[in-house]
Formats: C-alpha cells, structure tokens, sequence
C-alpha cells in the first residue's frame, strides 16, 4: 500500500476465505491438505461443494484438474467476493 509493496496471499472474513496462488497444481494440492489438517485438528468439516475456483490465463484443462484435486466448482470473472467485485471502491455511510 503506497509506496510500499504489499503481496496478498489471502483475505479472511469471519468463516469466508479467498485463497490467491499462482497457477500449479502443487498449489492446488497444498491448498486441499491444508483444508484435510485444518479439518483433523479442530472437527470442523470442510464442505467442498462451497469451494469456487477462480483460474485465470489457465488453459481448460488444468481447470478441469484443479476442480477435480478440490471437489469445488469453476467460477470466472467477473466475480464477486462478500457480496462484492473485488477491487471496488466503498464509501462508508455515516451515521
């Protein structure tokens, strides 16, 4: 942020999360035994139908490979993240 260059991995809010990695699969499969630990340690469980993959410049079939090593579906842009498309201004109301 300003002058300084800020590299975001991840952005969380409350149980929503959104994952950014460059595109290899090795990622996508540290991404799902990180979600198969997170499950083990604290019982939660992890639905994966939820799980939206976003692959941009990504020819069709690591698409394909990607959803599959994640259970999830394939989403494309645009998209919109909280209720919103990333990247969007939001004034604040005051009260």
């Amino acid at each position: 942020m300003g002058k300084d260059e800020v590299h975001i991995s991840h952005l969380q809010f409350a149980n929503n999360t959104l994952v950014m990695c460059e595109g290899h699969l090795n990622y996508v499969k540290t991404v799902k035994n990180f979600l198969q630990g997170f499950q083990a340690v604290s019982g939660f469980k992890v639905n994966y139908q939820k799980i939206q993959l976003l692959a941009f410049e990504l020819n069709d079939s690591w698409k394909q490979e990607g959803t599959a090593l994640l259970g999830c579906s394939l989403i494309e842009i645009p998209f919109k993240y909280l209720g919103f498309p990333p990247g969007i201004l939001i004034k604040r109301v005051s009260s």
